[in-house]
């Protein structure tokens, strides 16, 4: 009977094929865990670039071809990765301005403008 594979077996595995395809490691996450390897984070060339759909398809086909059949999934900030009804389905998503400067203004709860016009008026009448 086959031993299951290792956590370390398999995330060296994975990061094998990550170093092949040029993968920014410092912006991407994975760890396997209960059968599914997990990703979080950024798919960036290691050399500062961004990948194109026909490289990333070869890169998920390259993790999904490994060993031992584990499952994919992929919460990426910059990527739409999915494998439903049997097609692989990826996406390039838009970075929010947010996450691209640390300065941007986020704007946390929907308001309706005329109270926040109201609320600089009343802060500006304060000072």
């Amino acid at each position: 009977m086959t031993q299951p594979p290792t956590r370390y077996d398999v995330n060296r595995q994975v990061r094998s094929v990550l170093v092949r395809h040029a993968v920014d490691l410092s912006r991407l996450g994975y760890s396997y865990s209960g059968r599914t390897v997990f990703f979080w984070g950024s798919l960036r060339k290691d050399h500062g670039g961004e990948f194109d759909l026909g490289t990333v398809e070869a890169l998920v086909r390259d993790l999904y071809s490994l060993p031992y059949g584990q499952g994919l999934q992929f919460d990426l900030d910059d990527w739409t990765v999915s494998y439903e009804a049997g097609s692989l389905i990826i996406a390039k998503r838009k970075v929010l301005a947010a996450s691209a400067s640390p300065d941007a203004l986020v704007i946390e709860k929907e308001e309706r403008i005329e109270d926040v016009l109201r609320e600089l008026e009343e802060q500006q009448a304060e000072k």
